[in-house]
């Protein structure tokens, strides 16, 4: 049975030949608390990263947001000139019906005038158609007059002085017909005038309402291309909105990968305060054995 000086000199045989083991085991741990420290820096660094990254992408989307708002400012501009401009063409469309109107009353007035005209010109017709049919009378009874007048020529010379006195009032009243059918005539080249300038100013009419009808084109035309340009902000409004939607989406997925890595920075730290617990306790158990040790003998 071994002694106890046998014991103690095995025991100091084996503490030499471990205390190069334990040596190398601190620095080995030394270099991983190292490591350790060093990639908690990372892990931090990485953390502000991600930080800065959070806050410049805040940033752009601040900016998009104003772009975005920006955008609804200009639509809404838009939409206003577009109503002023409707309320506009309404006055001139309002206008040019009103002014129409009154082109109507004026040609009304002027149809039921030339009515008139007709209605005078039919009368005094009539009242010389029914002169000519006295005239006629008159004649048919001085030829038979005439007649009568053959078969006494001896006896009524001064007979046929009353009928020359006759026949030169019959004459005389041929020229007042005369000069009321000039009278007429002259009438009438008067109604023709005033038809002629009712064709015209008719003319002018069509011109001015065939202008209407050109701007109303033309306001047509330009509501297609506010239409078109309206078309075009809503798409480009759906394409910010869509846009939009992925930025949420995208933003969404980046704050829940930000909460996993803060997780997973937690569990880290976590873990990383057991490790320093343990190496510590590790740190201290080895100074203890190291100062426990016996100091190797000089060879």
């Amino acid at each position: 049975m071994p002694t106890q000086e046998e014991r103690l000199s095995a025991l100091e045989k084996t503490m030499v030949q471990l205390r190069p083991v334990l040596s190398d085991i601190a620095h080995e741990l030394s270099m991983v608390k190292g490591l350790t420290i060093k990639q908690v820096e990372i892990t931090q660094a990485l953390g502000k990263d991600l930080q800065q990254t959070k806050e410049e992408l805040g940033q752009e989307i601040q900016l998009v947001k104003i772009q975005s708002a920006e955008h609804m400012k200009i639509t809404q501009a838009l939409d206003r000139d577009l109503q002023q401009t409707k309320k506009e063409l309404s006055q001139e469309i309002q206008q040019v019906k009103a002014q129409a109107a009154e082109h109507m009353k004026i040609t009304q007035a002027l149809g039921k005038d030339l009515q008139q005209t007709k209605e005078e010109l039919g009368q005094e017709i009539q009242q010389v158609k029914a002169q000519a049919a006295e005239h006629m009378k008159i004649t048919q009874a001085l030829s038979q007059d005439m007649q009568q007048v053959k078969a006494q020529v001896n006896s009524l010379d001064s007979h046929m002085q009353q009928v020359d006195a006759r026949l030169d009032q019959m004459d005389i009243r041929f020229d007042k017909v005369d000069t009321r059918l000039d009278q007429m005539d002259i009438r009438f080249d008067k109604v023709d005038t005033r038809l002629d300038q009712m064709d015209v100013r008719f003319d002018r009419v069509d011109a001015r309402l065939d202008k209407v009808d050109m701007r109303l084109d033309e306001v047509d035309r330009r509501f297609d291309h506010v239409d078109a340009r309206l078309d075009k902000v809503d798409t480009r409004l759906d394409r910010m909105d869509t846009r939009f939607d992925n930025v949420d989406a995208r933003l969404d997925r980046m704050d829940t990968r930000f909460d996993n890595v803060d997780t997973r920075l937690g569990g880290m730290d976590m873990h990383l305060g057991g490790m320093d617990t343990r190496m510590g306790n590790m740190e201290s158990m080895l100074t203890q054995i190291l100062v426990r040790l016996p100091e190797a003998p000089a060879k």
